[in-house]
């Protein structure tokens, strides 16, 4: 099936992921082969140890892949974005680099790893709404937060406008057993906006198929069109979120 991916870490030598063009080329290839028409480069951002991650410099580098791609002949549109690590300090950020966002679009993809809810993270939130942004959170059902807080957290969250990214890998993940779970609840509740595969260099990709069969064994075509297909393609043509109701 066709689909677009707007999480990846498939932009060479920035991050955790591809650790060079080779690596981004086989992966691009391998995401062609599969159906998808066109990936979110989303780099870590945000951490001293990505300093260098900002999107005046990704940008270049983003422009550089485009240019290897069409080289390669691999069919697949390349975008640029960032997965943006919520900090005390990102506000300030923003500010003196710019916010990351997803293609030419107001959303904005975002991650925490607190293992509790603090205070800058919804400061930080907030200062985005605040700026007509849209943020997206990144694997949800990865979050650190115990049960009980995850749920009221994830509904908070949802009441605030803030959109949910599932990863592929969470929903065949069974060596996480309690991610898995949180994912099939969030995808039950159909409370996911877009899923994606958060795909990490060549090793990391049969997880993301053996995740990616799982939804489309479980999921109708209407709705694995409208997660990876409808949203994520308006969100990179800068359209509106949709809002049930």
């Amino acid at each position: 099936m066709k689909y677009y991916d707007l999480h990846s870490h498939l932009l060479p030598g920035v991050d955790d992921g591809c650790v060079d063009l080779s690596e981004s080329l086989a992966c691009l290839q391998a995401l062609s082969n599969a159906g998808c028409q066109a990936v979110a480069c989303t780099p870590h951002m945000g951490l001293p140890r990505y300093r260098q991650n900002t999107p005046r410099n990704l940008d270049l580098r983003v422009a550089a892949l485009k240019q290897s791609v069409l080289d390669s002949g691999i069919e697949i549109e390349i975008y640029g974005g960032g997965e943006f690590r919520l900090v005390k300090d990102s506000i300030e950020w923003w500010k003196e680099f710019t916010v990351p966002v997803l293609g030419e679009s107001r959303f904005v993809l975002f991650d925490t790893w607190e293992r509790q809810w603090h205070a800058f993270l919804d400061r930080s939130l907030d200062w985005l709404l605040a700026q007509n942004y849209v943020p997206i959170l990144a694997h949800p059902e990865r979050m650190l937060l115990g049960d009980s807080e995850w749920e009221a957290k994830i509904t908070e969250l949802l009441g605030r406008g803030i959109l949910l990214q599932g990863n592929f890998k969470s929903f065949a993940d069974d060596s996480r057993p309690e991610v898995k779970a949180r994912a099939g609840q969030l995808l039950d509740r159909g409370v996911y906006y877009i899923l994606a595969s958060d795909s990490h260099g060549p090793t990391s990709l049969d997880s993301r198929w053996q995740g990616f069969d799982e939804l489309k064994q479980n999921l109708t075509q209407e709705s694995l069109k409208t997660l990876l297909w409808d949203r994520p393609r308006k969100i990179l043509m800068g359209g509106e979120p949709e809002h049930d109701g």
